[in-house]
């Protein structure tokens, strides 16, 4: 669920980024893991009301299934636009978006391109649109190929790009030419000493002292997931932290998210690696596994997962999806990925869910192999085939 509050210390940002946004500029934020990109996404998805706000996250797990970044951006696209479409653009944007079955023969690329920008200028003919992409590193190529393809030809429309990347260091974004231009590249800096305070107190009440802040500060480099998790675990504590005992520090990190994910009762463990596992995890593929996923989840009331109206579940933070799956066990991981091959309808996420399940090719998953590349072909991914 989006949140109504405004975030701990990005009202500059936040101005900066609505006024790009008003004068028709796209907007791309930038910052590394955990420094509250999405979190300014969400506060900035909240303010045009009058626009046409269509939106995708973007998930490591879902980098190699054709399309699916367009299919969840364009899911709130009206029929209406949808209708508005050259019966062959239309075809063609169908079956590549899984609208429809597979046809006998493969869509052209340039058909799927041409009908994706075709809709957004449908869509723009009476409001603006807004596009929000978080975690745009992690969007499947098919579907780059496409944004980038829009981007290029959208001058004179009142088509904005507001989306997030993730870096590492210095390094300059690697999908910027996804932007429509002009685009302003933003940068999510860490937090301030005060923020940081104001933050722990916004969480945690008075749990939390000045002093503990003043350190939680200096050890978290103001990063707002690292503030978090060190406030959570100091309020967790049943003594206080003595003056010379030393803090958790980033570095440290797997560490107290993994004591989060230890509080968990045992019953639950699978429902969290189905969904790190998962391109597209939902209440109904995790009942569809032979998994309940009842009201009273004890990793949603602790904010590790949410489960969003539409019943689609995601973690509260890409880390805890990465770490999960990192650190279980590889005959879990193959047993959760054979489970999800099982109940997949798209051929592709069954062949990549096999690929992950099984040590060494077979019969089955060379069928699996084919089936998925004559589907992306169809679809018109041909990259996606090979």
């Amino acid at each position: 669920m989006v949140k109504t509050r405004q975030p701990v210390g990005r009202a500059e940002l936040l101005a900066q980024a609505r006024s790009a946004l008003a004068t028709g500029q796209s907007v791309l934020l930038r910052g590394p893991a955990g420094v509250g990109k999405s979190t300014v996404l969400d506060a900035l998805a909240l303010r045009p009301r009058a626009a046409v706000v269509l939106r995708s996250a973007a998930a490591e797990a879902e980098a190699e299934l054709p399309y699916l970044g367009l299919i969840d951006l364009l899911d709130g696209a009206s029929e209406a636009a949808f209708g508005t479409l050259p019966e062959h653009l239309r075809a063609a944007i169908d079956g590549a978006l899984l609208r429809t079955a597979l046809p006998e023969t493969p869509y052209d690329q340039l058909a799927v391109r041409l009908a994706v920008l075709e809709l957004l200028r449908a869509l723009a003919a009476d409001r603006s649109v807004l596009l929000i992409v978080d975690d745009l590193q992690w969007i499947d190529e098919p579907s780059a190929e496409v944004l980038r393809f829009v981007a290029r030809r959208l001058e004179g429309t009142s088509i904005r790009l507001l989306a997030a990347e993730r870096f590492a260091g210095d390094a300059d974004p690697s999908r910027a030419d996804l932007c429509p231009q002009p685009c302003v590249q933003l940068t999510v800096s860490p937090l301030s000493e005060s923020d940081v305070v104001d933050l722990l107190r916004e969480r945690f009440g008075g749990s939390v002292t000045r002093r503990d802040a003043q350190r939680i500060y200096r050890a978290s480099r103001g990063n707002p997931l690292y503030v978090t998790e060190l406030g959570r675990a100091l309020r967790a504590r049943t003594t206080p932290v003595a003056p010379m005992e030393p803090l958790p520090v980033p570095d440290k990190l797997r560490a107290l998210l993994s004591a989060r994910i230890a509080t968990l009762p045992e019953s639950e463990r699978p429902i969290l690696l189905l969904t790190a596992a998962a391109a597209r995890p939902s209440v109904a593929l995790l009942e569809r596994c032979g998994v309940s996923v009842g009201r009273g989840l004890e990793a949603v009331r602790t904010g590790m997962l949410v489960v969003e109206p539409d019943g689609a579940i995601r973690f509260t933070h890409p880390l805890l999806c990465e770490m999960v799956y990192a650190d279980a066990p590889a005959p879990e991981r193959a047993s959760a990925h054979e489970r999800l091959a099982e109940v997949a309808t798209d051929p592709v996420e069954r062949s990549r869910h096999l690929a992950a399940a099984r040590d060494a090719p077979d019969e089955t998953l060379a069928r699996s192999l084919a089936e998925a590349a004559d589907a992306a072909r169809l679809r018109g991914a041909p990259a996606a085939a090979a």
